[in-house]
């Protein structure tokens, strides 16, 4: 083997390892957060939110005239994060819905209304304000939420940048 090729073939690996290990931590950009007041626990599980997505409902909430519209912004902020709604049995991860597939977790949708017997409530805020039993519950959780988002998004940045 040449020298030549034998440096395309250390390049090849390389770039291939990079992917690899990119893949691997975008796969665990996730965060779980138990919330609070509910006993047994109950977790959210979020990915990142965008900063543009993040900036926009700041727009939308600014221009509102609804009294409650920093906390339905913040609601709305959990419900767009949420990759789904667990427990913790046996140390697994399963659904919280008992008749449900034990990997089919909710999102903050109909069926998890219907499982906080609320079937009435139609949009992901109310929802998100339901399981979350206080407004300074959800105003605290969205300020994690957001703060972990940008620095997730400043790592992700970081890692893709020149890709």
């Amino acid at each position: 083997m040449t020298h030549e090729e034998q440096t395309d073939t250390q390049t090849t690996t390389l770039r291939g390892s990079l992917r690899e290990r990119r893949e691997q931590a975008r796969s665990k950009l996730y965060l779980d957060r138990r919330v609070p007041r509910i006993d047994p626990p109950v977790f959210v599980r979020f990915k990142p939110l965008s900063s543009a997505r993040l900036e926009g409902l700041t727009r939308q909430a600014e221009k509102s005239k609804d009294p409650e519209r920093y906390i339905n912004g913040s609601a709305i902020a959990i419900a767009d994060a949420c990759v789904g709604i667990f427990e913790v049995i046996d140390d697994e991860k399963v659904s919280i819905d008992p008749d449900g597939d034990r990997d089919d977790w909710p999102r903050f949708d109909s069926r998890l209304a219907e499982l906080l017997g609320l079937a009435d409530l139609g949009k992901a805020a109310p929802i998100v304000r339901a399981l979350y039993l206080t407004d300074g519950d959800v105003t605290s959780e969205a300020a994690a939420l957001t703060e972990w988002s940008g620095y997730a998004g400043q790592e992700a940045d970081e890692e893709y940048a020149g890709n």
